[in-house]
């Protein structure tokens, strides 16, 4: 049975791709479609931050349905990077920051938890568990590498991800926006594919 997350058919064998050996592409190409995430990728520097996991991830952010910029049904676009890790993995605050939403609700039995990292911008950690949940309220102050949540699992899938967005912060308002095409995100939406590039190469 094909299963759908907003339109992407999770039964793409690349999803998951935990034995996946995945091919080196270039990050994907900039949808200027005039709403979030069009072009401001380049504007965060990594300098200083940490990447989220412990461990590279298990398959490419650049392929699959798991790459920034990915189609979605209805012309939605995906507006993440999705790394791949075994359920329950350790998540990792990538700097110093406070807690703007606690955990909440989020998609398929995870959660979701919003942090600001000052000059680094805003980050959703998305699919994160709701089973074993670190419960940080908000206003609360993170110290970079504090583990400040837990990769979830999918429920129905049995995948496990970290769901990575990324905003400059500019903005107010809640981070999803239905109403704002094609990301249905908030309007200082990030392309955060070079930021993990280079959180990844220094990490690892």
């Amino acid at each position: 049975m094909s299963v759908k997350d907003d339109g992407v058919d999770f039964s793409d064998p690349g999803l998951h791709g935990a034995k996946e050996k995945a091919p080196k592409h270039d990050a994907p190409a900039h949808h200027d479609s005039g709403g979030a995430g069009s072009h401001h990728d380049t504007a965060h520097s990594y300098k200083g931050a940490i990447f989220p996991l412990f461990h590279p991830p298990q398959a490419d952010f650049h392929t699959g349905a798991r790459y920034f910029g990915a189609p979605r049904s209805g012309g939605r676009i995906h507006a993440a990077v999705d790394l791949i890790a075994p359920y329950l993995s350790p998540i990792r605050a990538i700097a110093d920051g406070h807690v703007i939403q606690p955990p909440y609700y989020f998609y398929l039995g995870t959660n979701a938890l919003e942090v600001n990292h000052g000059k680094y911008g805003v980050v959703r950690y998305g699919e994160i568990s709701s089973a074993k949940v670190i419960h940080l309220g908000s206003g609360h102050h993170v110290k970079k590498g504090e583990v400040i949540a837990y990769v979830g699992l999918l429920d129905g899938l049995g995948w496990s991800m970290l769901h990575f967005e990324l905003y400059k912060g500019t903005a107010h308002g809640a981070l999803t926006n239905v109403g704002n095409p094609p990301y249905q995100r908030r309007s200082d939406l990030v392309n955060p594919t070079h930021f993990m590039e280079g959180l990844l190469r220094a990490a690892f």
